[in-house]
C-alpha cells in the first residue's frame, strides 16, 4: 500500500511563499498532511510539539517539520509544501 495519497491540484493548490503561509493550531495525536512536492501527499500523526516544530510518524518512519509545513487537508499540504 502507497504511504501517500495523489492530489490533482486545481489553482488553489499551487504551492505558496513560506511567507504567507498562516500556521494553525497542532494538536498531540492530530491527524495532518504534508507534501514534498510532485502532487505526492502524506499523512502522519503528530507525536510531539516542541515551539514551531512538529514530529510527525507516518508510514515511512518519523519526521520533525515546521508547523506551517502541515495541511488539514491535501490540498492545504500542497499549499505549504515542506522547504
Amino acid at each position: 500500500m502507497k504511504s501517500y495519497i495523489r492530489v490533482k491540484v486545481s489553482e488553489g493548490g499551487k504551492p505558496i511563499h513560506f511567507k504567507e503561509r498562516t500556521p494553525f493550531e497542532v494538536v498531540v495525536g492530530g491527524k495532518y498532511y504534508f507534501s514534498f512536492g510532485c502532487r505526492k501527499v502524506r499523512w502522519g500523526t503528530v507525536t510531539g510539539i516542541d515551539g514551531n516544530r512538529v514530529d510527525i510518524d507516518y508510514s515511512g518512519g518519523s519526521l520533525s517539520l515546521f508547523r506551517d509545513e502541515l495541511g488539514r487537508d491535501p490540498i492545504e499540504a500542497i499549499q505549504n509544501e515542506v522547504t
